[in-house]
């Protein structure tokens, strides 16, 4: 279950102690995934010379009963399915509403692959398809030439709807070539998910990504994240 957001502790000394739990029984017993709309306008005011739109947006919607969260989509080349099968059925026990098939299935195209997804967005409502997971080389679950950026990109996998290049859902991928990486692969990730190794040592280690950006900001931001986070935490790096 999904722990319900409480009120504010009363600024109170005795505050804590007279903060009540509180819990909305009826939407517990509800079946039903919410919020309905994701995104909302709440409230609109004028500042000064502005009007101001508050807007909230949920970033999952949570059924209650069944415990589920979204729905997320995984395609796997048919010689990686079994190992990427582990993370789908560990994906549903976390609360996601997993569906996971195979090229075999989707078809093993572009524009297959394309279209099935699109479906999957315009017709999954309960819940709705939130993320995809493509699991395989460009080999075997191929890759769009770009129309959007001009380079090879799954991204285009994401944009289903209007005619921009703004992503709807959330995309990844897995890139595998064999049987005997996949299985590594996917067997690493579990042992990460459930925490379930022996030497820990590893963990005091960070990466951090790099870019095109200005050295100066690349640099003085890598700085602040090793001074302000990792450092004091007994990470080690430079």
């Amino acid at each position: 279950m999904i722990v319900p957001v409480q009120e504010s502790i009363p600024k109170t000394p005795d505050g804590y102690a007279q903060w009540p739990f509180s819990k909305d029984e009826l939407y517990y017993a509800t079946d039903a995934f919410f919020p309905v709309n994701q995104v909302s306008i709440e409230k609109i005011f004028q500042y000064r010379a502005h009007r101001i739109a508050q807007l909230v947006v949920a970033p999952i919607v949570y059924n209650p009963v069944r415990g589920q969260i979204m729905i997320k989509l995984i395609i796997s080349g048919p010689d990686f399915f079994n190992p990427a099968d582990q993370l789908a059925q560990w994906r549903s026990k976390m609360g996601y509403y997993v569906q996971h098939v195979s090229t075999a299935e989707t078809g093993s195209s572009v524009t297959e692959l394309k279209s099935y997804i699109q479906n999957a967005y315009d017709t999954w409502t309960t819940p709705p398809l939130a993320f995809v997971l493509l699991v395989g080389d460009i080999d075997t679950v191929p890759v769009p030439n770009g129309a959007f950026c001009g380079c090879a990109s799954d991204s285009e996998y994401a944009c289903l709807s209007g005619q921009d290049n703004v992503h709807d859902i959330f995309i990844g991928r897995i890139s595998v070539s064999s049987i005997d990486e996949a299985n590594s692969v996917f067997a690493r990730f579990m042992n990460y998910a459930k925490a379930s190794f022996s030497e820990t040592d590893w963990i005091k280690y960070a990466c951090f990504s790099s870019s095109c950006d200005s050295t100066y900001n690349d640099y003085h931001t890598h700085e602040y994240c090793l001074a302000n986070y990792t450092f004091p935490q007994g990470y080690s790096g430079s």
